[in-house]
């Protein structure tokens, strides 16, 4: 039971994604493939925290977890737990936030007018516990992709799925 909700959960947030996104490109697609559309007359650069958002959600969106999971900053321990927590992020990211893609920087710089470090994007936050707790975006200049979901928004992962008032299902 609990896999026909999160398929069926899945299936219906994929369609609606594939909706509402236009322009999304697949993380798979090849360099000369990935030339972006513009959004509202800007481009989306393909090393910005937008782009990385979007490929997360669409991969998560496939059940490509594997994939999705490459877009977090997972501390060693945590490597064989990527897909999962990928599969909860989704989750607590689409529930919690919904499509937060058009309000994440589309430069490969990041937002520099939001007061945190260079390297770092906030795309929203997430109450726990009374707790207004962010869900940021580091950018690694060696690693790929540039853009990560932070190790401290991971570590907060688990925490937040068991706030979902059906996690379970």
């Amino acid at each position: 039971m609990k896999d026909a909700h999160m398929q069926t959960f899945t299936v219906l947030f994929g369609l609606l994604v594939a909706l509402t996104a236009q322009g999304l490109t697949l993380p798979e697609a090849s360099a000369s493939e990935r030339e972006e559309k513009p959004t509202d007359a800007e481009e989306i650069d393909v090393d910005s925290p937008r782009q990385s958002v979007m490929s997360f959600i669409d991969a998560a969106a496939r059940r490509d977890f594997e994939r999705a999971s490459a877009y977090l900053e997972l501390q060693d321990t945590q490597a064989g737990q990527g897909p999962e927590l990928a599969a909860r992020l989704f989750n607590v990211v689409t529930r919690r936030l919904g499509t937060p893609t058009e309000s994440v920087s589309s430069g490969a710089a990041g937002d520099r007018n939001d007061g945190l470090p260079r390297n770092v994007d906030q795309i929203g936050t997430i109450a726990l516990t009374g707790r207004e707790q962010p869900v940021r975006l580091v950018a690694r200049d060696d690693r790929s992709p540039r853009w990560k979901f932070s190790s401290r928004t991971v570590a907060r992962i688990d925490g937040w799925y068991e706030e979902l008032p059906d996690y379970w299902l």
